[in-house]
């Protein structure tokens, strides 16, 4: 079929309605999909879009009467190449006449504009007259290139052509400066993905060697050569033929699996995450079982974007000299066979590679030599990308290259720069036949962000810095071992073989050691070294698991380590094995508690293997050496031993064990001046212990004291990394926690307020006082059907939850409070008080945004005082982290701001677009909700208006996942299933039946087994963080292991104790919740800690045997509205109760 048939541009006026054409663009839509699962050409199918969407706009166009204005329709971006896949943007510029748009013209762009999103395309729109796009576009090389590539589709051709003539190179971006801008944004670009390409989830546009490369080559070429494709790159001689059809086949695949991602996630997005990977490769047509498939797919994308990498650097290196004039770079000589052309290394002979291999390897040695050499001269590299496809055998069979690699490896700076290159021009996958099976290969753990190969390069690099002086203050142990080393290339070579063997069958630590023998064997390392190698791979984990999964402090647990580690030697080399391998995993596995409980291990194994392991630790000298050292530290003090004496009575050996001398005097000082009192004692340690900060208790053993205190630093935004649990004869608590803050980095002891952390926190929690606390207490066995469990199951006159809303407006006004009373501040009024602790954390977005646009903000015992002179100011407004009440918040505020306020890093959840409609609806002027940037024009007064607020898609969410649990069947209608996309699917990875349509969803679980999934929260449109903890609960109670991932709020697992108390099996490793078989939760007293924790409580006690209590529920009335009611209807035995 012919894709025009498929386009409303044929329809007469009257036809041509919204639905008609929403009715048309989906059939179309359907069309591109059947014609790529065919196999269609994916250049056509791309260009095929930007034709379909070319007649819809002309057709719109002129039914709103534009073609008899002096306007000018215009594609610019991808859409102005004609590069439409899916659900690419659509990006207009509309240009006008004259100096001013005429008002009614502009009221009737707005409706065209508006028609345009409600037939839910992707539009980004700009309107502007000639003058306004030069002077946007000198400012802005985006906005500049945008200008370029523009393409005339209707309207005033004149218009266009007073453009094209307005942006030409002699007058604008000459040529010069367009093409060292865009070298520096690509750049910068990389910086953000850190330099490479091979992150587990990379983004098809944006990474190195990703499309946006090949875009910026054609860019160039069209800027300088007037190239208006990749081909005529070929008749300028920058690319041979064969280059050519190389770049144009990398172009070609990664718009498949961009063609194919959008089909499968149907909206816009360019990252390839976890959870779509599989679809996508089943897409294109790779097959196999388990990740087989996701596998292969993603080792071709590496290998693509390696080749785009280098063929975009051969091509700038070319463009630098054709356009800079940069020929005439200083050339000199440094060896037989290369040369160096500024600091660039070049082949003197042509042909070097391809009579002698071994010049490649002599290549990186001289780069190791040459530590001021920058990279490869872009002869030496197409030389050397020809040669490396030609080699008929692996370099390590060539005898010269053996004896070139292990120079490489001992020379100082061999496993820098050298390396780096090696890996990134495939040299070491030439080198290496192991090395050549890892290259892409994919990490399905959740902790690694890259591949196999570059989480192994990335290990090396942190080899080579540990000589470095900057190690003296990032890892100073390392420093201090690595410079001792006689033969630090045997740490290189187990680096390099610690994951060699993983994608294969079986043990990878084994099978690596087995291959770092063979290889210490044929580059001729003696026995001893061959074999100290394989240990330290077959043992790599050991130091790892030891100190953060055992009790480090216990003498048995370091002897049996040291056992293991036989000698001093091997404990050097695999400490520093285990901090590079850490480090590299992903960029926020490393922190201060990492790296002290790796310090004291290595110094307890040390100690032990000097004292020899025949003779272990007295542990009673050892307490009794702790008491004599603190007992001096409270005379110093001036404490008297009998003071401290009968204190001691009370406590039990264990704590004399694990405590240090000052810890134990520091302790018994504040519990002797606290005396009598009745209240908690807590203390915060002014100086880091053990990578954190200590925070210590001492009060009256009470139930859920370990909660309570958990949420109290939880409010803080502190994560606790370790914790010692102990009681008194007498039944008090002497627990000790290590906390640290989300990135990783310890408290600021001299900036922290703890006294509100005290005054609000632990102490206020521990002290309830009775009678003010609410409660639910949930029957959680109730025989429906003569069947002992309880299901919410469909019946006449309940069979459904209605979401509509009413209901969401209720959380919705909930959550804005902190939105109201930011607006107050044009009232020059007091915002109200917040009674709770986190208030600067929550605050700290909201207040600086606000202090941008004029605002004077004070915050004084935990109220927010704010006032302004006149009216807030437009601000441009950078926000550190994504936060949706923060962007919320900052928005209303700028909606009556004077002036223009920009808010980048924006959140893009559906709330905040919802709001943002909301606002337009009563005359507020904002642009771009729904994206990471938000542009508010304020304006003096809003007007009244109607607007039918979103449905809560959490609350929808939750209602879900309760009937998924207890094995029954709901429909929750009014309510939206596009913005429950990510949830949806992982309920039918569960096993759910999902039914939907425009506004309600339906879930059947009866007579299914419920599965667990693996998820992973991020923002919108991934899966949301809010239902984090609903899934944790499905996961406790699913057949099998899942595994729950949390990136936004990496200490939100409070829920997850009170699961435990439950009979869960979950295991808690950093930000990962590992969720194991339950065959029964038990009914208990629980606590809430958030709202979401109280919603996984209540669904939990509904699967759980006997009745459970869930205090602290107030939480739930924020994004619940009679919750207990609505589960009572659809058959829960639920009960609020207040004592």
């Amino acid at each position: 079929m012919d894709a025009s048939l498929l386009s409303p541009h044929l329809l007469p006026d009257d036809q041509l309605t919204r639905d008609n054409c929403k009715e048309y663009l989906s059939r179309f839509l359907a069309w591109l999909h059947e014609r790529f699962d065919a196999g269609d050409n994916i250049i056509e199918l791309v260009a095929t879009r930007s034709e379909y969407m070319d007649a819809l706009l002309t057709r719109l166009w002129h039914k709103f009467g534009f073609d008899r204005t002096e306007l000018t329709l215009i594609a610019v971006g991808g859409y102005g190449r004609g590069e439409l896949h899916p659900h690419s943007d659509i990006d207009l510029l509309i240009l006008y006449e004259g100096d001013e748009l005429d008002e009614v013209l502009g009221l009737r762009i707005g409706e065209f504009i508006t028609l345009l999103w409600d037939l839910k395309l992707e539009v980004g729109q700009s309107v502007r007259n000639v003058a306004e796009c030069i002077e946007q576009g000198r400012n802005d090389i985006t906005v500049a290139t945008n200008l370029i590539e523009a393409r005339y589709i209707t309207g005033r051709e004149a218009g266009f052509q007073q453009l094209k003539e307005a942006t030409g190179p002699q007058h604008f971006w000459p040529s010069e400066a367009f093409f060292r801008a865009k070298r520096e944004e690509q750049s910068l670009r990389h910086q953000q993905f850190l330099g490479t390409a091979y992150k587990l989830e990379p983004d098809l546009k944006n990474n190195p060697g990703g499309l946006r490369d090949i875009q910026t080559l054609a860019w160039v070429a069209r800027r300088h050569f007037g190239a208006t494709t990749l081909f005529e790159m070929t008749s300028h001689g920058f690319l041979n033929r064969a280059e050519y059809r190389e770049l144009l086949d990398c172009q070609n695949f990664l718009w498949k699996v961009r063609f194919a991602l959008h089909m499968a996630i149907n909206k816009g997005d360019n990252r390839l995450l976890f959870d779509r990977q599989r679809t996508v490769a089943q897409m294109l047509g790779f097959e196999g079982e388990g990740n087989g498939p996701v596998e292969q797919m993603m080792k071709r994308f590496y290998q693509t974007v390696r080749r785009v990498a280098e063929l975009n650097e051969m091509l700038l290196q070319l463009f630098d000299e054709a356009i800079l004039g940069n020929t005439a770079m200083d050339v000199r000589r440094i060896s037989d066979e290369f040369q160096l052309r500024g600091r660039l290394i070049d082949a003197v002979d042509s042909e070097l590679f391809g009579r002698d291999p071994a010049a490649i390897l002599r290549l990186f040695y001289q780069i190791a030599q040459h530590p001021d050499i920058a990279g490869i001269h872009s002869a030496t590299l197409r030389q050397l990308r020809e040669a490396r496809r030609t080699l008929n055998c692996w370099l390590q069979d060539l005898p010269e290259c053996r004896r070139l690699f292990m120079a490489l490896l001992r020379h100082p700076n061999g496993i820098g720069q050298p390396l780096t290159l090696m890996h990134k021009y495939g040299i070491l996958a030439a080198y290496l036949p192991q090395w050549n099976l890892i290259v892409g290969q994919m990490q399905f753990d959740m902790f690694h962000a890259y591949t196999v190969d570059e989480h192994t390069h990335r290990l090396l690099q942190n080899i080579h810095r540990f000589p470095n002086t900057a190690s003296r203050q990032t890892h100073p142990l390392c420093h201090e071992v690595f410079t001792q080393l006689r033969k630090p290339e045997l740490l290189s070579i187990a680096a390099l073989f610690h994951d060699i063997a993983k994608g294969r069958r079986g043990d990878h630590s084994e099978l690596g050691a087995v291959d770092a023998l063979e290889f210490c064997q044929l580059h001729g390392l003696d026995r001893y070294e061959s074999r100290l190698v394989a240990w330290l791979v077959r043992h790599h984990l050991l130091m790892s698991v030891t100190a953060q999964r055992r009790d480090i402090y216990d003498p048995e647990v370091v002897t049996d380590f040291a056992h293991k580690v036989r000698d001093e030697l091997h404990l050097d080399l695999l400490y520093c094995l285990t901090v590079a391998d850490i480090c590299a995993t992903n960029d926020t596995l490393w922190n201060d508690w990492k790296g002290t409980l790796l310090r004291e291990l290595y110094f307890a194994s040390q100690k032990a293997l000097r004292l020899g392991l025949e003779n272990p630790p007295d542990l009673k000298l050892r307490i009794r050496e702790n008491q004599r050292k603190a007992l001096e530290l409270l005379r110093q003090q001036g404490i008297p031993d009998e003071h401290t004496l009968p204190l001691w009575q009370e406590f039990k050996a264990d704590y004399f064990l694990r405590h240090s001398p000052e810890q134990i005097a520091w302790h018994c000082r504040k519990i002797i001046a606290h005396g009598d009192n009745p209240a908690p004692l807590v203390l915060i340690g002014k100086h880091p212990i053990r990578g954190g900060s200590e925070v210590f208790i001492y009060c009256r053993d009470t139930p859920n004291l370990f909660a309570t205190v958990a949420s109290a630093l939880d409010q803080k935004n502190l994560n606790i990394h370790d914790a010692q649990i102990m009681n008194s004869r007498s039944d008090y608590v002497l627990d000790t926690f290590v906390v640290l803050e989300p990135n990783g980095l310890q408290q600021d002891m001299e900036q922290e307020t703890w006294a509100e952390m005290q005054n609000f926190g632990i102490q206020r929690m521990v002290n309830r006082v009775p009678g003010c606390v609410e409660q639910v207490i949930i029957n959680g066995k109730l025989a429906v059907d003569d069947m002992p469990y309880m299901a919410l199951l469909s019946t006449a006159g309940t069979d459904s939850i209605i979401t509509d809303s009413a209901n969401a407006a209720s959380a919705y006004a909930t959550g804005h409070k902190t939105a109201v009373n930011a607006m107050g501040v044009y009232a020059d009024r007091t915002a109200n008080p917040f009674d709770d602790p986190r208030v600067e954390t929550i605050a700290g977005l909201h207040v600086h945004g606000l202090e941008l646009m004029g605002a004077k903000i004070a915050i004084e015992d935990g109220y927010i005082k704010a006032r302004v002179d006149g009216r807030l100011k437009g601000a441009h407004i950078l926000m550190d982290m994504i936060s949706v009440t923060g962007t919320e918040n900052l928005m209303m505020a700028a909606t009556l701001a004077d002036g223009r306020t920009v808010i980048e890093n924006a959140a893009r959840e559906p709330e905040v677009v919802d709001l943002a409609n909301f606002l337009n609806a009563l005359g507020a002027k904002i642009q771009g909700a729904g994206t990471d940037t938000l542009t508010i024009d304020g304006v003096e007064r809003l007007h009244g208006g109607s607007y039918s607020v979103q449905p809560d898609r959490i609350e929808t969410g939750t209602f879900l996942v309760g009937a998924a649990v207890t094995g029954g069947k709901i429909t929750c209608r009014k309510t939206d299933p596009s913005l429950l996309e990510a949830v949806l699917v992982k309920l039918e990875e569960a096993g759910a039946l999902i039914e939907k349509g425009e506004d309600w969803i339906s879930l059947d679980m009866t007579g299914r087994t419920l599965k667990p999934v693996t998820i992973k929260t991020a923002p919108y449109p991934a899966f949301p963080t809010d239902m984090q903890a609903q899934f944790t609960v499905l996961n406790a109670v699913a057949k099998g292991t899942g595994m729950v991932t949390e990136t936004i709020f990496e200490n939100r697992f409070m829920h997850v104790p009170e699961l435990v108390r439950m009979g869960a099996d979950i295991e808690l490793q950093g930000n990962v919740a590992i969720c194991r078989d339950t065959e029964q939760l038990k009914g208990a007293q629980v606590m809430a800690t958030d709202l979401r924790a109280s919603a996984s409580l209540v669904l939990a006690g509904f699967v759980a045997e006997g009745t459970t209590m869930v205090e602290r529920i107030y939480h739930i009335d924020r994004g619940y509205e009679d919750i207990e009611h609505k589960l009572q209807g659809l058959g829960g035995c639920i009960e609020r109760i207040k004592e």
